[in-house]
């Protein structure tokens, strides 16, 4: 029988074709639930689509994290193609890299979501699927060291997670929940020196105390509407951004707060990123939003220089209007920490 052989090209409108091999003989189906738990690949938070560019959830089943093999040729820069005759994924060939950062609409209704997520979902095992990477046979194993098979689910093909991560040269980690504060995540990445891990933490660690009441104190450097809330020892909270919220009733304390925070900006702007590839997706982050909060509280100086009232120059500091779109330089001072944490957060992988 002549073979029949459907390829997929990830651009190509005709990608669906990844959900042949259903009807194919299976060892069983079996019960899978929903791993909605953050997946980070090389520093960022990805998420799978299919091929109508809808985002569909990891799998988990039998303690494997599973992604659809759309996603894992994304990962590994490969073209997917499925032989019928026999059952054989080919992943093969050099393409970009693709890791979706952003959220789409998902694939299924909210309330068919809630329900797998509830409940679970039935998926077949596939240990009749043979899967080829640049024409090597491979076979899959879990952190155990036992054998793992392909599964099929919504009429596609899912490999696991953990190999298609080694195959793509990265380390994998899975950080199960340890407090109600840090949560179960899966990190993939490119294998970082120690020396690279050193200089990262170093880098990340300057910057946040650099926000440090206490850093500040000791450098002769608190201003006094940082003093009059904390008193002289810093103990109620050690963020100086949280104190940009406050409402103050001097301009001298809005100058003092503005100011300090436009220095901390520009700070962050100026010192150099160490060579930590893990950081450079949530550093350029970083960078936009520290731009923008920096050009925030420089309106909020420009006021105050400009004899405008205290109310006014307290809207710039802290009042955010959806009606308007007018964003605080206290929220956007926030989204540069929000950044320079995910830093921290995928450098020690902590989520």
């Amino acid at each position: 029988m002549k073979k029949h052989l459907k390829t997929l090209v990830f651009a190509a409108a005709t990608a669906a074709v990844l959900s042949c091999g259903m009807n194919a003989l299976a060892v069983s189906d079996v019960h899978a639930t929903l791993f909605t738990s953050p997946v980070f690949v090389e520093g960022r938070r990805v998420y799978c689509r299919n091929p109508q560019d809808k985002r569909v959830e990891y799998l988990s089943y039998n303690g494997t994290t599973y992604i659809p093999i759309r996603t894992a040729g994304e990962w590994m820069g490969k073209n997917v193609a499925w032989d019928e005759d026999s059952k054989t994924i080919t992943l093969s060939g050099i393409n970009e890299k693709i890791y979706h950062d952003t959220i789409v609409d998902r694939a299924v209704d909210d309330d068919t979501f809630l329900k797998m997520s509830d409940n679970g979902v039935t998926v077949r095992l596939r240990d009749d699927i043979k899967v080829v990477v640049d024409g090597k046979e491979q076979t899959f194993q879990n952190a155990k060291g036992e054998t793992v098979y392909p599964i099929n689910f919504n009429n596609m093909n899912y490999l696991p997670v953990r190999n298609i991560g080694e195959l793509s040269g990265m380390t994998v980690k899975y950080m199960p929940q340890s407090s109600p504060q840090l949560h179960e995540a899966i990190y993939l990445r490119t294998a970082l020196t120690d020396s690279q891990i050193a200089d990262g933490t170093a880098y990340v660690e300057t910057l946040k105390k650099s926000t440090s009441y206490q850093t500040l104190l000791a450098q002769n450097k608190a201003p006094k509407a940082l003093q009059k809330v904390y008193g002289l020892d810093g103990s109620t909270e050690d963020n100086i951004f949280n104190l940009m919220h406050r409402e103050y009733p001097d301009l001298n304390d809005l100058k003092e707060l503005a100011t300090l925070a436009s220095q901390t900006m520009q700070l962050w702007i100026d010192t150099p990123k160490p060579d930590c590839p893990v950081l450079d997706y949530y550093y350029d982050v970083m960078q936009t939003r520290a731009k923008e909060a920096k050009d925030a509280c420089d309106a909020v100086l420009q006021a105050i220089a400009d004899g405008k009232d205290v109310e006014t120059c307290r809207t710039l500091m802290i009042q955010d209007s959806f009606k308007t779109g007018h964003t605080s330089a206290a929220s956007m001072c926030a989204e540069a920490e929000v950044a320079l944490n995910y830093m921290e957060d995928v450098l020690l992988e902590n989520y």
